[in-house]
């Protein structure tokens, strides 16, 4: 038999192309209101992933996939659709259509996601949601050990989470944490410097220099937790790639895999 063409993965690598993925989890309504993705590992786990999606929700990109991953290795895992109330936009499963980037383009210029995020602070909404619904559904479940990874707009959450002791790590993929403050008035640096649990960071080229590896977002968690926080660059993707990224694109591919298998591991290594 032929060997397979540079661009494949081994076998052992999860497979993940756009739009083709039928999602092995189910929709739950936790606390009747709120909706999220669950994916259940094999086995009865007490260790739960509670996922941040980026502005387009649980419903696009590759979010559900990467639950049903984040099961298959052992992990009770939750992506909840925060933005049930308030979105962002459109759901767009895929891409930026035209009709997408004028939505995108109208949002930011007329005020509406500025007035969406405030909406969606953590002390306005995004707390209770996670500690009196999210956290206690898990609990139900058999978890006692939480983890949690946001793409995105979703840094925001996953930092947040890991100022509480519940928390043992996060992971966050090309943040927005930046971004989101500016509209809701907080300290980026602030929320970098109340982190309590390891941390793994994955920038891009998309990111301010600020947000980038020796910068200082890594310096003010490095502040909080030294020794523990990891901070990686994909230089060569695009701000979005973890979660929408073409993989049809075999440099795409290959970081998207490669970021999957860094969270996994590190989660692993800190739900231990």
């Amino acid at each position: 038999m032929a060997p397979p063409p540079p661009c494949c993965p081994p076998e052992s690598e999860p497979l993940l192309m756009m739009g083709d993925y039928m999602p092995l989890g189910e929709m739950v309504s936790v606390r009747d209101d709120l909706p999220c993705y669950v994916a259940k590992p094999p086995k009865p786990s007490k260790h739960a992933v509670i996922m941040f999606t980026d502005m387009f929700g649980v419903d696009t990109g590759r979010h559900k996939q990467i639950c049903d991953d984040l099961a298959s290795n052992g992990f009770l895992t939750i992506c909840p659709d925060f933005f049930v109330d308030a979105p962002y936009m459109k759901k767009h499963a895929w891409g930026i259509s035209l009709s997408c980037a004028c939505e995108f383009i109208c949002g930011l210029l007329c005020g509406g996601f500025d007035k969406i995020t405030r909406g969606h602070a953590w002390e306005v909404s995004l707390r209770e949601k996670v500690m009196d619904k999210v956290v206690p559904w898990l609990r139900s479940q058999g978890a006692d050990k939480f983890l949690t990874v946001g793409f995105c707009w979703g840094s925001y959450g996953a930092m947040r989470c890991c100022a509480l002791p519940d928390f043992v790590c996060g992971v966050s993929f090309h943040p927005s944490t930046e971004g989101f403050c500016k509209s809701t008035k907080e300290d980026a640096l602030a929320i970098c410097r109340s982190v309590r649990a390891p941390q793994l960071v994955v920038a891009t080229s998309g990111e301010p220099d600020s947000w980038k590896p020796g910068g200082v977002a890594q310096r003010a968690c490095e502040e909080a937790l030294p020794g523990h926080i990891i901070w990686k660059v994909e230089d060569k993707m695009s701000h979005g790639y973890m979660t929408r990224g073409d993989t049809k694109d075999p440099e795409i591919f290959e970081a998207v895999n490669r970021g999957l298998q860094d969270m996994i591991a590190f989660f692993k290594r800190h739900a231990s």
